[in-house]
């Protein structure tokens, strides 16, 4: 006799404006809801669960997996957010994993899932949303959405779902408060399931102060170029980071540097957006050795320095080449998608 299941599918957002403590505490946010369902009987004996990540773009992390042999994923951070690649590849996991009712059999409980993103789609995601609203919300599976941050449109989530949330910031503590409330609620679904036979999912109330119901149609929308992400390497280390760059006034300011160990570069610095070197303030120190400010390669590349006051020789972590590097500007150089 088959075993009916509650598939519960994460699609988190990875992209770099998540770099630093946000991306950590998603992971351990994950972690924290597999011990918790692992603490529910009925949740053991039901759940499933599965994990895409979108950034660059959409990647299956972990396949629909019984609790018991849930590995929590690595999440691997990019630039950009592949929104409407993520709800694709939704759909094919619905379309795969999902054993339908029959004649002879009961097929699985209608699946959970969750949309966790900080910003504004990059890819083509707008027919991903309707069909997602229109074939699948309700019908195949309970979506909800969650903006979090300033730069998440909860509108545009609202093209997926009807149930959008606003987290209030990336701050950990407000992650870790919309983690638990996902894990409760996955876990009042569970019980539902045999209590009252329903495959609907029961909202426990939101965190206060953390999480809240988006309001639709005053969603602010978000200033795409508020933040500036700039891709360097450590010229000693070749350890790969991110600079985080804010608009003040009409030009940006350094404000943090993020070691990132595996990110997902796509197609390389090619085609992609710009900025003016000249808008940006002094770089912040590179974050593996030290170094207080940055050289850009021929290459297309950005890669930490001393600091430049005559012609110094320095060799290239991107592509090995040594060349001669002084002072200068005038140029613009690539930035992450954000």
């Amino acid at each position: 006799m088959y075993h009916r299941r509650l598939p519960v599918y994460l699609l988190l957002d990875c992209s770099e404006s998540l770099a630093g403590e946000p991306i950590e505490a998603v992971a351990q946010g994950v972690v924290a809801l597999l011990a918790d369902l692992r603490g529910e009987p009925m949740a053991l004996e039901t759940v499933y669960l599965g994990v895409i990540t979108f950034a660059t773009r959409a990647e299956l992390a972990a396949p629909l997996t019984e609790l018991l042999e849930f590995q929590p994923p690595k999440l691997r951070m990019g630039s950009g957010t592949a929104l409407g690649a993520a709800l694709r590849m939704l759909v094919q996991c619905l379309d795969r994993d999902v054993v339908q009712s029959s004649a002879t059999q009961k097929g699985d409980w209608k699946p959970v899932v969750l949309v966790l993103t900080d910003g504004e789609p990059t890819d083509d995601w707008e027919a991903a949303a309707d069909a997602v609203r229109t074939q699948v919300c309700g019908k195949r599976a309970n979506v909800i959405a969650v903006a979090c941050g300033p730069d998440a449109a909860a509108d545009t989530l609202g093209r997926i779902t009807q149930t959008v949330l606003r987290a209030a910031d990336l701050q950990p503590g407000t992650l870790r408060a919309l983690f638990k409330w996902v894990s409760a609620s996955v876990a009042v679904a569970s019980q539902r399931l045999e209590a009252a036979g329903a495959a609907g999912l029961g909202l426990p109330p939101l965190p206060s102060g953390a999480v809240e119901v988006a309001t639709h149609g005053q969603s602010r929308r978000p200033d795409p170029d508020r933040v500036v992400f700039l891709h360097a390497k450590c010229v000693k280390t070749r350890q790969f980071y991110l600079i985080r760059y804010e608009k003040r006034g009409r030009g940006y300011e350094a404000v943090a540097a993020h070691p990132a160990d595996d990110f997902d570069l796509g197609g390389g610095g090619g085609g992609g957006p710009t900025v003016a070197v000249d808008k940006l303030g002094p770089p912040p120190a590179c974050p593996c050795c030290g170094n207080d400010a940055v050289s850009f390669c021929g290459c297309g590349r950005l890669f930490c320095s001393p600091p430049l006051t005559r012609p110094v020789r320095l060799t290239c972590p991107w592509c090995g080449k040594g060349a001669d590097y002084a002072p200068g500007g005038g140029f613009d150089v690539g930035r992450g998608r954000g």
